[in-house]
C-alpha cells in the first residue's frame, strides 16, 4: 500500500527533473545526525553535485536565453 504509493511517487517526480543528483548516502540512516554523520552527507551531496555540473551549466546557459 503505503511503500507502493511512495515508489510511483518517486517515479513520477523523476520524470519531471532535469537533473537527477544522488549522492550515495549507502550507510547513513534517518538517524545518521550526528556532527560527524551530517558534515560526511553535506560533503557526499557536494560531490555529486559536482558531478552534475556539466548538465546544471546547460541547464543555466538555456534559463539565460530563455530570459533575454
Amino acid at each position: 500500500g503505503d511503500v507502493y504509493k511512495r515508489q510511483n511517487q518517486y517515479q513520477e517526480n523523476l520524470r519531471h527533473v532535469n537533473v537527477y543528483i544522488n549522492p550515495d548516502l549507502k550507510g547513513f540512516s534517518a538517524a545518521s545526525f550526528s556532527d560527524k554523520k551530517v558534515i560526511k552527507m553535506i560533503e557526499k551531496g557536494e560531490e555529486a553535485g559536482k558531478k552534475a555540473m556539466k548538465d546544471l551549466l546547460k541547464i543555466n546557459k538555456k534559463i539565460q536565453k530563455q530570459h533575454k
